[in-house]
């Protein structure tokens, strides 16, 4: 399922949805091949080195990948499919909450997101990234603040409403 629009329009334009698609984009890009040499795997969070630095044994920058991690995607369908639903649904919560609130609602729930993994799994070396919990938190205060509105989305290959 697709998600395409919904019945809801705002006079106000999404800023930050717009800023965080361009991040997203834009980090994705540079880490296929035309960064600085860095890869992903540098700046994806890795719950046991989080682990490590609660403890006081690691290294103090690894706490950096919890943010920079909710930048990084896994392939190009990881990317399109964050950004499709991203525009979907954060242009109304945008407009709903302001942009300050909606920015730092945005980044708590990816920082959740990423503290919820390191909970559930915190001696594993495997890299962690995706903004996913940070769009999950998105959908969840759309789905609060707009109960009633129409979503149109497809299915391939019937559109819907």
């Amino acid at each position: 399922m697709i998600p395409l629009r919904d019945n809801y329009f705002s006079r106000n334009t999404a800023l930050v949805t717009y800023t965080l698609v361009g991040l997203n984009v834009l980090i994705y890009f540079w880490d296929r091949g035309m960064g600085a040499g860095s890869v992903f795997a540098d700046f994806a969070m890795r719950p046991n080195e989080v682990v490590a630095v609660l403890q006081g044994k690691g290294d103090p920058t690894s706490m950096v990948t919890v943010f920079t991690s909710l930048f990084l995607h896994g392939n190009l369908m990881h990317l399109i499919s964050n950004v499709i639903f991203l525009l979907a649904f954060g242009e109304n919560v945008e407009a709903a909450l302001g942009s300050v609130r909606y920015a730092l609602y945005y980044l708590a729930w990816g920082i959740l997101a990423s503290a919820t993994h390191v909970f559930v799994d915190p001696y594993s070396p495997i890299p962690t990234l995706g903004a996913s919990g940070a769009i999950g938190g998105v959908l969840g205060a759309y789905f609060l603040l707009f109960p009633g509105n129409r979503i149109r989305y497809y299915i391939f290959p019937i559109l819907f409403h």
